[in-house]
């Protein structure tokens, strides 16, 4: 597994293309010693994104890429270019993108290929029942008003509702 944390001044292709490169270098990527994403011009930038997908698209087991805060991503050229790769590594390459919105990738061609799947916020908070059952791991019992209260100032988010409970002296499960 390979991870890169996006932030507003990767949005020029060396640099961005250079963070990829040195992360899948660290998880053990087989990646070739002369791949370098200092490249200038776009036939070059073209070139170098065929020999990583070329070295990705490798046998061996797949590599996963977490692209963290990839809304900072404004770039087209770079947003192109990981599509380009994620279209050309084949099953060599498994990509896992956060963002405080959609990316701006092609997700409909994704969708549609059966190749995407999506976790939103939604999909991630908890439940009133949920809620209940975190509450009561913490010796908490609330009436069915201030729970549902609860879940929807929070947003059924896990680090609201916990410190909701730590707010309300219970702390740790099993704390005294």
């Amino acid at each position: 597994m390979a991870w890169v944390t996006a932030d507003k001044y990767d949005n020029r292709p060396g640099v961005f293309w250079s963070y990829v490169v040195a992360a899948l270098r660290r998880s053990g990527g087989a990646m070739p010693k002369a791949l370098s994403a200092t490249t200038r011009g776009r036939t070059a930038e073209h070139q170098f994104l065929l020999r990583l997908a070329s070295a990705l698209a490798a046998p061996g087991p797949p590599v996963t890429l977490v692209i963290d805060d990839f809304h900072l991503i404004t770039e087209p050229r770079v947003r192109n270019g990981l599509d380009f790769l994620v279209r050309n590594a084949g099953a060599g390459l498994r990509l896992a993108v956060a963002a405080q919105a959609a990316p701006l990738l092609p997700l409909h061609r994704y969708r549609l290929a059966g190749e995407l799947a999506e976790i939103r916020a939604g999909d991630l908070a908890f439940t009133v029942a949920e809620a209940g059952q975190l509450l009561a791991r913490h010796g908490c019992s609330l009436s069915a008003g201030s729970l549902d209260r609860l879940v929807r100032h929070t947003e059924g988010w896990a680090a609201g509702l916990r410190l909701a409970a730590i707010s309300l002296g219970l702390g740790a499960p099993g704390a005294p």
